[in-house]
């Protein structure tokens, strides 16, 4: 859910350098590869964008911040 959003904020921040994977429930492989990219050592991407689905049997223990980005109901 909520892709557009999703879309929106990991193109603001890739314009500005900020190197970003994304979780979301239409590919996991890819959720795999952003995750595998995150713990990289150095880090291939530096911020994390997820929908719902990184709620779910997802490990982000290597994360120091997390940033909630909720639309209003």
């Amino acid at each position: 859910t909520r892709r557009e959003t999703q879309i929106s904020i990991e193109k603001y921040l890739s314009e500005r350098g900020i190197r970003v994977g994304t979780i979301n429930g239409d590919s996991g492989e890819r959720n795999q590869d952003t995750l595998e990219a995150f713990r990289a050592d150095p880090p291939k991407c530096n911020v994390i964008v997820s929908t719902e689905a990184g709620a779910e049997g997802v490990n982000l223990q290597a994360a120091n911040v997390l940033v909630n980005y909720d639309l209003p109901w």
